[in-house]
């Protein structure tokens, strides 16, 4: 018996650990958390129909960790119900219930295995006692409910969902959508299946177009007018899209940008993803590259236009990537600040710190101002250059991004 009891107890422990910092796979929300939902539906009764609309509240409150996976959320959950019978038996339904639920996510597994929208998704279950206070049938007044069904991520925190429903003897579907208001849950899963196919020896003359345009689109993403700001405040999985517009001898020039963190591997290096989508008519450029602590990059992966193959350039070709950055801390840009300003860019309203830097050169003059925002990944919401002749780039922060991962198994 005593044996029993401290196996049990450790069962117990190992359950009731929390979270660690290397889940490979876990549910979509990090509790505690709540779930408020709405869905309308059509369940059938003794040869009748009732339209129904069910607005819910639901509190998840554990999440069991087994190693390195947490897929269940377990929580309670409330529901109102307002129906309309229509057919043999018509009339008003207004009810409510409350009962238990059991989600299972694949927040993780679907990167692991190449299906990387799996990982927004998740199977859940619930089930409790329900009662109708206004019901035009002449059935008891206290029943079962259950719903079952399937949840996606759309959103950072709006889900939606498609259900088989059971009230009080009768059965339907429903369609709804819910409202997060907790963190959803961070995981780092590994890739299972990495096809890719690497190049080393690629011959310098092919690598040097696609290194060039590469190029391109780093430092507009990256480097701010030849400066790096510090980007401690990504994490894992947070991304940001900006609309960057180039002005140059009267032509105008835009296309929007996103920049994801992907990984951070554990000597520093980090896994960027950048998606570049030109002016309309033309596709996205899909670019995923490995940067060292010395702002190196030492590896890029990306899809052959032609063959759809993931490939790899690697070996030294763009050692100098970072020959002429100059990696900015608050420390170093702080005799710069101007003052305090509250903008509006298309990512919403921010308070930021107003940043104004002068290049005065006898062959150009070039005037760089950045608005800075500590609490938005990267730091940065809008930044302008321009110099003596007109010329400029304008960049401006349109929405923040939160759990994203590797769209070509990269590493």
């Amino acid at each position: 018996m005593k044996k029993i009891i401290i196996a049990f107890l450790m069962i117990l422990q190992v359950l009731l650990t929390g979270y660690t910092d290397d889940l490979k796979w876990g549910g979509l929300y990090q509790s505690p958390n709540i779930l408020l939902s709405a869905a309308v539906g059509y369940e059938s009764f003794a040869g009748s129909g009732i339209l129904s609309v069910t607005p819910g509240a639901e509190y998840l409150f554990f999440k069991p960790v087994i190693g390195s996976t947490a897929p269940f959320d377990i929580g309670a959950v409330a529901h109102l119900r307002a129906g309309l019978g229509i057919g043999d038996i018509s009339g008003l339904y207004l009810g409510a219930s409350a009962g238990v639920t059991v989600h299972f996510g694949f927040n993780g597994l679907g990167t692991s295995i190449g299906m990387s929208p799996l990982d927004k998704t998740e199977i859940f279950c619930e089930l409790g006692v329900c009662a109708d206070f206004i019901k035009p049938d002449g059935d008891s007044l206290v029943g079962f409910f259950s719903k079952s069904g399937v949840r996606y991520l759309l959103t950072e925190n709006i889900l939606v969902e498609g259900a088989y429903t059971h009230w009080r003897g009768a059965n339907g579907a429903s369609i709804g959508a819910c409202l997060m208001l907790g963190e959803a849950l961070q995981v780092s899963a590994e890739k299972w299946d990495r096809p890719k196919t690497d190049m080393p020896g690629m011959d310098n003359m092919l690598a040097a177009p696609f290194l060039m345009q590469f190029r391109v689109f780093y430092l507009y993403s990256f480097f701010a007018g030849g400066f790096y700001f510090d980007d401690a405040s990504y994490k894992p999985g947070d991304g940001t899209i900006w609309e960057i517009r180039s002005k140059d001898s009267g032509d105008v020039n835009s296309f929007t940008i996103q920049r994801t963190l992907v990984d951070k591997q554990a000597d520093g290096s980090k896994w960027w993803k950048i998606i570049v989508t030109p002016e309309k008519g033309k596709d996205a450029l899909l670019y995923e590259f490995l940067v060292n602590e010395d702002l190196l990059i030492t590896k890029i992966v990306f899809k052959d236009p032609d063959s759809g193959e993931i490939m790899v350039l690697s070996d030294g070709k763009f050692e100098d990537s970072a020959a002429s950055a100059k990696r900015l801390a608050e420390k170093d840009y702080s005799a710069w600040i101007k003052g305090k300003q509250t903008i509006d860019v298309k990512a919403g309203k921010f308070k930021t710190d107003y940043i104004k830097y002068e290049v005065a050169d006898r062959a150009d003059d070039i005037r760089y101002e950045w608005w800075i925002n500590k609490n938005v990944p990267g730091t940065m919401v809008r930044f302008h250059w321009q110099d003596a002749s007109g010329a400029s780039v304008d960049g401006e922060l349109i929405k923040v991004l939160k759990k994203q991962v590797s769209d070509l198994n990269a590493f």
